[in-house]
């Protein structure tokens, strides 16, 4: 009887565990050292998937434009929609009406989930490029690993979503693309 009280108290400490341990491991690369600063960004987001869902990507984005802004960066968040069928055109019109000094796309571009009764724990790979748009010059990579419990009783996927965009404003920070006192 004890054995199995055990077990559980060592499952439910797991599961919380694995809520606590999300992450992203970052491998970026600055493409020039001569960077003018940032002050207007557009970030295009095209993440959304079952599991990477959409109070997933609403923290993300709400954490990131949080983030930008302590740094002096003004932002406009694109979130691409699967079934515009015009979305280059949508993109574009944002862009005009924006008119940013640079670009920020985040691309999810595969991993896999695994379902079960505790949650979705998802792994994520995700693409980023920041892009200057004069002159056009890609300045910033970075492929990034995400692994994240969503869709789970002892965690808030929006909460989730914020450390993820924190995360990623924190990667952008650490190569000195943003935030460098200019």
């Amino acid at each position: 009887m004890l054995n199995s009280r055990v077990a559980k108290l060592l499952a439910i400490i797991f599961i919380l565990s694995g809520c606590a341990n999300s992450g992203v491991k970052v491998d970026s690369r600055v493409q020039t050292s001569s960077l003018p600063p940032i002050k207007r960004m557009l970030v295009n987001i095209n993440v959304e998937s079952r599991n990477f869902n959409k109070n997933l990507a609403s923290g993300m984005t709400n954490s990131l434009v949080k983030a930008l802004n302590q740094c002096g960066v003004s932002s406009s968040i694109y979130i691409k929609d699967p079934l515009d069928l015009n979305a280059e055109q949508t993109f574009a019109n944002q862009s005009k009406d924006f008119n940013p000094d640079s670009i920020l796309t985040i691309v999810r571009t595969g991993g896999q989930v695994i379902i079960s009764d505790g949650g979705n724990n998802a792994n994520f790979d995700v693409m980023m490029r920041l892009s200057k748009l004069a002159p056009k010059s890609e300045i910033w990579t970075a492929k990034l690993d995400v692994r994240v419990l969503t869709q789970n009783l002892f965690t808030d996927d929006v909460k989730s979503g914020e450390r993820l965009g924190q995360q990623f404003f924190e990667a952008m920070k650490k190569d000195r693309v943003l935030c460098r006192g200019d």
